[in-house]
């Protein structure tokens, strides 16, 4: 199975302030979707509200269903990214242990391989790896889970180029074999470029663009060019100075 999300006049608020003004867009299912916008955007929050961690004001449904603490949508949803649930200062076997039991797909045999293709051992505590090591690590379980929705939140950061790739390759030979939708947030607009089927871009809370990449591209180029989804950031992002 494979989920699509609806949303529409999604909102949310940390106290007085609102991180997400009526968002409404669709993501369909079997898609990899690139969740685009500048530090501070919302983006963070957009993945938290589409992994039911926390509650969406407005209407959000995943798989036709609120994620918000439903127990079928959530065993079948991953979230990789800060907030991901690590045991910090135990072996990392017992993390694995814990994603293994709650997560329905998972595959011990790709967890096996990701581990040794990124020099990672079981024995290690997660405090004492390298925030490249950290991030491998939990992509690890992010693929190794095969979840219907996975969404990876800059989950990047540290790894060097090399690993970079070979998430990225992995990531497109899973969703090839086993598919899912795949939503990925990255300040690397330029290496997730040609991955991404659809885009969404947020700025300061508010949805400024959504659809096909292509498309995207296409509307944005200036003299003839197709624009990259860079210049689309840029161009809709852009602070005018005071």
């Amino acid at each position: 199975m494979t989920y699509a999300i609806s949303m529409t006049d999604v909102s949310y608020s940390y106290g007085k302030k609102q991180a997400l003004k009526n968002i409404s867009a669709e993501i369909p299912a079997g898609t990899i979707t690139g969740l685009l916008g500048r530090n501070g955007s919302g983006k963070s929050t957009l993945a938290m509200l589409l992994s039911g961690q926390m509650k969406a004001g407005g209407r959000l449904t995943v798989g036709g269903r609120s994620p918000w603490e439903d127990p079928e949508i959530m065993p079948n949803t991953v979230l990789v990214s800060d907030s991901t649930s690590i045991f910090i200062d135990s072996r990392l076997k017992r993390t694995a242990e814990l994603w293994s039991l709650v997560r329905l797909n998972w595959d011990a045999d790709l967890y096996g391989d990701l581990m040794t293709m990124w020099g990672l051992s079981e024995k290690e505590n997660y405090s004492s790896l390298s925030r490249g090591q950290q991030s491998a690590f939990t992509a690890a379980l992010g693929l190794a889970s095969r979840a219907d929705l996975t969404i990876f939140d800059e989950v990047h950061l540290g790894m060097d180029v090399v690993v970079r790739q070979e998430f990225y390759d992995t990531m497109l030979e899973e969703f090839a074999s086993h598919p899912r939708t795949i939503i990925l947030s990255s300040h690397l607009v330029g290496e997730i470029e040609n991955i991404i089927e659809d885009v969404l871009i947020i700025d300061r809370g508010e949805l400024v663009a959504s659809g096909n990449a292509d498309e995207l591209r296409i509307k944005h180029g200036t003299d003839g060019k197709q624009a990259t989804l860079t210049d689309v950031l840029i161009g809709l992002t852009k602070r005018s100075m005071p």
